[in-house]
């Protein structure tokens, strides 16, 4: 699911965003933006010719830089097309400890930079400097967001795709305790998982179950408690003709839950657990074509090609009533 983003013929990193195209291994080609796309995305902004990643290792134009240099990228990053003045890039450097010489240290690693990948990487101006780069941050978002409003579902799924493949590592990591950026890591993380269940749920509607699978399985571990997710892992074992591990997953749900907060699953959560028993049990097969049926006897469906809008929104705010309900139920 996850990996580099591409590169272009020329050895510079591409913008990792796909187009309609498949390989013979099934999985979604790329595509570069032509030239009118490559202008829109630079309205209103210079368009840079280096990449700045800072999920993960902190590297520009796909080369790494030192642990200093990597807090100075990474505290510039966080305000794009911003100039960020000098005793904030200090501050977020040094932390608790500056020294006498901080401001000679820190025009010293600039000069650096520049002098390393080209004076255009860092702009000076007042109240300090700019970062005119593109950064993976960035490119992830948009391409988030392009995936989520996308209707074509296996474009969909091959831009949500290449958003996550960015999204390796530790947003930020080369900053240490900086609030900034222990909120933006926060942020970036939750859109990470938004998007992961978006393309679980494309996957769904085209019928890829195992490709949901793979990515449900890892999405229920960073959201132990969404009961939303746990119903998706169900239904993708179901539609993959794995019935008894759908089961099995509403047991681990069910345990979690009761030890952790002394509640159970949701009610639609229990109706799925018991259509897909009395199947299993009466001796029919479950498969693909299965899973329609067993949508309608839920309230909740795992949606279509869109992935955004008030229906995941509903589904969470009943189950989080119901555990609420409960919860206070058994304590009072």
């Amino acid at each position: 699911m996850r990996g580099d983003a591409n590169t272009r013929s020329d050895g510079r990193p591409g913008d990792g965003r796909p187009g309609d195209g498949r390989r013979s291994d099934g999985r979604a080609d790329r595509y570069h933006p032509d030239e009118t796309e490559e202008r829109e995305a630079g309205e209103g902004r210079e368009v840079s010719a280096h990449r700045v990643c800072v999920i993960g290792t902190v590297t520009v134009d796909g080369e790494a830089v030192t642990k200093r240099q990597a807090a100075i990228l990474s505290i510039l990053a966080l305000s794009p097309g911003r100039p960020v003045d000098t005793s904030t890039l200090i501050s977020a450097v040094w932390r608790e400890r500056v020294p006498d010489s901080a401001r000679a240290s820190l025009q010293n690693q600039i000069t650096r930079l520049r002098r390393r990948f080209g004076s255009d990487l860092i702009r000076s101006g007042r109240p300090g400097y700019e970062l005119v780069a593109t950064t993976d941050v960035e490119q992830f978002e948009q391409l988030v967001t392009d995936g989520s409003a996308e209707q074509k579902l296996s474009q969909k799924r091959a831009v949500l795709g290449a958003a996550l493949e960015i999204f390796v590592g530790r947003p930020f990591s080369g900053l240490d305790d900086d609030p900034g950026a222990e909120a933006e890591q926060a942020r970036l993380e939750a859109l990470r998982d938004q998007a992961s269940e978006c393309l679980a749920r494309a996957h769904l509607a085209a019928g890829d179950h195992v490709a949901a699978i793979d990515q449900l399985r890892d999405l229920v571990e960073t959201s132990v408690y969404d009961e939303v997710r746990w119903e998706l892992l169900m239904r993708a074992q179901v539609g993959a003709g794995r019935p008894a591990e759908a089961i099995a997953t509403f047991s681990r749900l069910s345990g979690l839950l009761e030890r952790d907060l002394g509640t159970s699953p949701c009610e639609e959560l229990v109706a799925l657990k018991n259509a897909i028993v009395a199947r299993e049990f009466s001796g029919g097969a479950i498969g693909a074509a299965d899973v329609v049926d067993l949508r309608s006897r839920s309230s909740r469906a795992p949606g279509g090609p869109g992935c955004g809008g008030s229906e995941p929104i509903r589904e969470r705010a009943r189950c989080a009533r119901h555990r609420i309900q409960r919860t206070i139920g058994g304590a009072s």
